[in-house]
């Protein structure tokens, strides 16, 4: 698909800026993980795929490809809240 070709080939910048997130950096699990430990993990990765994305949209991109980052935005910060009510209700 042409659009997709297009958005794919749009230069990207990624600079970690948020000093409060290592961002990738660091996420291991101990192969003794509990499934709190996971649910953290996971939630850490979607904030810090959420800061990614948003330096992204920050950039001077075309519309579509700033329209598709919001969309996983949107998707990443559904996940959080999910997993994060999944650790509240002690389901593991």
């Amino acid at each position: 698909d042409q659009k997709v070709d297009q958005i794919r080939s749009v230069p990207l910048r990624y600079e970690p800026q948020a000093a409060d997130c290592k961002c990738f950096a660091g996420m291991d699990l101990p192969d003794d993980a509990t499934a709190s430990q996971v649910l953290d993990m996971a939630v850490t990765f979607d904030e810090c795929l959420v800061r990614l994305y948003r330096q992204v949209i920050r950039q001077p991109v075309e519309q579509e490809v700033r329209e598709l980052f919001e969309c996983l935005i949107s998707s990443e910060q559904r996940d959080e809240v999910e997993l994060k009510k999944i650790k509240a209700m002690h389901y593991f």
